[in-house]
């Protein structure tokens, strides 16, 4: 079941876990809808997702600890929010549990906007080389690889004026961010390649 094991880890800790930030953002959003815990389940269960009153209090209220993926894109479309709604918290600052790893060391945390930018597949989760952009983005379905390309297209054409020394500048702006620095190298490179075509 979806986000079940996560949240049984995460009893134990002080952070919220996927479940627990779900349950409060499925609370917060119903209230704003003002809809009743039963008007939703109604809602839901149109859908072909059987909910009661019962099932959303307690998933609300942390009895229940497991939703699935059906239950998530249900709940978004009742809620009329994207399921990104539902899975990030509230406060773009709050530290939550990813996932809560065998070990201490093995336990993965980020803040609400990191969660977010990851769930929408805009940027990954930790270490960031070039590889695992590229590993992370080559994943992604053709649409977002398509608005990928054309961002850095556009992000190539506006450093193509720029001097070598201008870039330089920019790299000892940034030296403490080597992914920042073969970002705009690959850029260069890209403006490069602008040229030879044109």
């Amino acid at each position: 079941m979806l986000l079940e094991a996560v949240a049984c880890a995460n009893m134990a800790t002080e952070l919220p876990g996927p479940i627990d930030v779900f349950a409060s953002r499925l609370r917060t959003i119903r209230d704003k809808r003002g809809l009743s815990a039963r008007q939703l389940a109604e809602a839901v269960t149109r859908l072909g997702v059987p909910w009661d009153r019962s099932g959303i209090a307690k998933l609300e209220t942390r009895t229940r600890r497991n939703v699935t993926i059906e239950d998530l894109f249900a709940f978004s479309l009742a809620l009329n929010v994207a399921p990104l709604a539902l899975l990030v918290p509230d406060d773009d600052a709050a530290e939550v549990v990813v996932a809560p790893g065998e070990s201490e060391e093995d336990r993965v945390t980020a803040a609400g906007e990191q969660v977010g930018k990851w769930i929408a597949g805009d940027d990954l989760l930790g270490e960031k080389t070039t590889k695992s952009v590229f590993d992370f983005m080559g994943a992604s379905p053709r649409w977002k690889q398509v608005n990928l390309f054309n961002s850095l297209e556009r992000s190539a054409t506006a450093i193509k004026p720029w001097s070598d020394a201008e870039i330089a500048k920019w790299k000892d702006m940034v030296a403490d961010r080597p992914d920042l620095i073969e970002a705009i190298d690959v850029l260069r490179r890209l403006s490069e390649g602008q040229d030879a075509q044109g």
